[in-house]
Formats: C-alpha cells, sequence, structure tokens
C-alpha cells in the first residue's frame, strides 16, 4: 500500500503553515508554488499587503509576532515574523 501524500499549491502563508502541520503528522506533500521561492505574495508583488487577521493569532509555532506590531500588520513586519527558513527544504515546483 502506498502512503498518502498531499499537494500544497501556493506556499504563502497558510501553505507554510499547512507544511507545518503536515510535517507534524508524518504525511508527505509536494508543494507547488509559481514564484521561484516558497512564501507567495510576501516575498514580493504586493506591497499593499496587509493581514486580515490580528497579530495575536498570525504567528507560526514557536514564532509569534512582536507584540508592538500594529494589530493589523503590513507586509514588512508581518514578512519579517514568517519563518521561512524551517521551510527551504520543502519539496517545492516553481
Amino acid at each position: 500500500m502506498t502512503a498518502a501524500r498531499c499537494c500544497i499549491v501556493w506556499a504563502g502563508a497558510a501553505g507554510l503553515a499547512t507544511i507545518e502541520a503536515l510535517r507534524a503528522a508524518g504525511i508527505g506533500f509536494d508543494c507547488f508554488e509559481a514564484a521561484d521561492r516558497i512564501g507567495g505574495g510576501w516575498n514580493g508583488g504586493y506591497d499593499s499587503l496587509h493581514l486580515i487577521t490580528p497579530r495575536d493569532t498570525s504567528g507560526f509555532t514557536g514564532f509569534p509576532m512582536p507584540a508592538d506590531y500594529p494589530l493589523f500588520p503590513s507586509r514588512g513586519p508581518a514578512r519579517a515574523s514568517i519563518p521561512f527558513r524551517p521551510y527551504e527544504r520543502a519539496r517545492h515546483h516553481h
């Protein structure tokens, strides 16, 4: 029997959270991202991007957003708080 494998399309913040959950569950996955690196719109192209969820509920496991960030951070501060490094080794298809 073949082990289940998942497909993640677009590795923005939600995709990164999905990678985290799948890794924790021991489930294999492939990640498809249009850009040349994971992170989606957080890496460029959307300078006016703002979170629509509060900073206190938008951090990643072990990487909470700093309390001095605005309640709804813009792209720069939000991107600075995203822990890209743990995801760089994800099997990524461009």
